[in-house]
């Protein structure tokens, strides 16, 4: 097969935008997921002995199921204050044992400084999904009590006089036939998904004072609700927002937030043409910093520490793996530059071309390609030293 080498021209783009990244992608189903500070990310795995809570780096790849947090058979993240740095979690371990216990977050550790009493009730639905307000004060709650609306619905529960109120179903402003889950509260608005069939999509409402609903739900616009998919554990704090979607056994945390002006490429082709694979195939992104490598045909960038394809490289890899016929044989090489403790870049390294060669054989398994990854550190520092590399064998 002919390669074509492309030449990339940097055009600064004169608005900034909201970036969408993938900074969490699982198999198995992850919820509640939640971002402390700028990088700690904390979330949520059923698993077969219960429910936990597990923690990373943003960006690291490496998770593990935190000691201190997971107190009970079922745990999960339930709010945050509003510095970011105390963790509201609950956690149960038999039938009435439910309690929400503060954790301070210092030195990368976590502490419990408060345990309450969760409220007692009998709830029929075998999901339980609870935000706490940052001043400790109300509490949302996900359940199916008597006289619901449909299936899981949405109730308030108060503290008052050192206990929890009786919890109220927030009413059919909010509530509806189909399942209400996964709230959350900023500012003066509520948050939480509502299941349609097997997908489910993210809706606002705004709060009286009292906290209770004030006029009729709005289905958020724009890239959270992707169409067809699961989309829920929305947060929001400024203009970050962090939500789930997922779709066909595939779970991925998305972060945006306002980002830098960033580099426009325009395509110029060299000497060389493309044979019967067509250009898509030949869609290299190499940058001022330095050349594609002579036998990649295709290269993805990464910011530091990033392991996972952000949406433009993803609709790049799609467009090349579409291009490819059928069973082809592919090699995945991850790079990682020289920023950062010997381990870490390792790590990286790997993870970006496993990342790539778990998409390829997921997403494309129809067509039978052949994969085998690689990965190297490079001596250089920068985007372009943080990569993965596809070359057809």
């Amino acid at each position: 097969m002919k390669r074509a080498i492309y030449t990339i021209t940097l055009l600064l783009a004169a608005a900034s935008a909201q970036a969408q990244t993938p900074i969490k992608q699982a198999r198995e189903e992850i919820a509640d997921v939640t971002l402390l500070g700028e990088h700690l990310l904390i979330y949520t795995k059923k698993e077969d002995q219960g429910q936990y809570l597990y923690r990373e780096e943003k960006g690291s790849g490496h998770a593990e199921k935190d000691p201190q947090l997971n107190a009970g058979t079922v745990n999960t993240a339930v709010g945050t204050n509003a510095a970011g740095n105390e963790l509201y979690v609950y956690q149960q371990s038999g039938r009435r044992s439910g309690r929400i216990a503060v954790y301070r977050l210092e030195n990368g550790a976590f502490t419990k400084t408060e345990e309450r009493k969760a409220p007692r009730f009998l709830n029929h639905s075998p999901n339980l999904g609870m935000h706490l307000s940052e001043d400790r004060k109300r509490l949302l709650i996900t359940a199916e009590l008597a006289k619901s609306e449909g299936y899981d619905d949405l109730y308030l529960s108060e503290w008052q006089n050192g206990r929890w109120s009786k919890p109220k179903n927030l009413g059919k402003e909010v509530n509806s036939r189909a399942a209400e889950f996964a709230p959350y509260v900023s500012g003066d608005s509520l948050f939480f998904s509502r299941k349609q069939g097997e997908a489910a999509y993210v809706y606002t409402v705004p709060l009286r004072e009292g906290g209770t609903p004030a006029g009729e739900p709005v289905k958020l616009k724009g890239q959270v609700n992707r169409e067809g998919a699961f989309n829920a554990y929305y947060k929001k704090a400024g203009e970050q927002e962090l939500w789930v979607s997922a779709a066909a056994d595939s779970y991925v945390a998305y972060l945006t937030e306002k980002e830098a002006p960033k580099a426009e490429p325009s395509e110029e082709p060299a000497a060389e043409t493309v044979a019967a694979a067509g250009p898509a195939v030949a869609s290299g992104t190499a940058t001022a910093a330095g050349p594609v490598s002579e036998d990649a045909v295709l290269q993805l960038t990464y910011g530091f520490n990033q392991v996972y394809m952000n949406e433009e490289s993803e609709k790049q890899l799609r467009s090349f793996l579409e291009a490819l016929p059928n069973g082809a044989a592919i090699f995945v090489e991850g790079f990682s530059d020289a920023q950062g403790p010997e381990a870490g870049k390792v790590s990286v390294s790997r993870q970006r071309a496993a990342f790539v060669k778990w998409y390829i054989l997921n997403k494309f398994n129809h067509k039978s390609f052949k994969t085998k990854t690689g990965s190297e550190v490079l001596q250089q520092v920068g985007e372009q030293a943080r990569r993965v590399e596809l070359k057809v064998q």
